[in-house]
């Protein structure tokens, strides 16, 4: 059963091997199938949300803009994953607001990224990283004069 999987797949380094690299699994346990399915689905939920989030904006009179936020990978690849693409490219003919903030980090991340803007265990960003997204938001919003 999944739950027996997924004790293993937590507890052993040997077990996450096997079940990632030879079963083609995700960190989540789907297969590769379920996760294109989850990934597509999410990106189609991003543009509708993009959408309502727009709808909101101009039903109270507030400028509203989608964040186009890479993670590390993407930052190192200097490439939006396929899914953030077809996000951009939907809101983008929804009319919706958007800033893609790829281009700032990669710009201002010296490479190779170094754990200094991300935590190597989960890929989250760290305070610095965090600067960075907030000094591109930053420049974002100057560049729209909104601020």
């Amino acid at each position: 059963p999944l739950d027996v999987l997924r004790r293993l797949f937590d507890a052993s380094h040997l077990v996450r091997a096997i079940v990632l690299s030879w079963l083609h699994y995700d960190w989540e346990l789907r297969t590769l199938e379920e996760r294109s399915a989850s990934r597509n689905k999410a990106a189609q939920e991003l543009i509708e949300s993009g959408k309502e989030l727009q709808d909101f904006g101009a039903a109270h009179h507030v400028k509203t803009l989608l964040l186009i936020h890479p993670n590390w990978d993407e930052v190192r690849q200097n490439k939006l994953a396929a899914e953030l693409l077809e996000v951009e490219r939907g809101v983008a003919a929804a009319h919706v607001e958007f800033a893609d903030l790829l281009d700032d980090f990669v710009k201002t991340i010296p490479e190779p990224i170094t754990p200094e803007y991300y935590w190597p265990i989960d890929a989250h960003y760290t305070h610095k990283g965090y600067d960075v997204f907030a000094r591109a938001v930053e420049k974002s919003l100057r560049k729209r004069n909104w601020i």
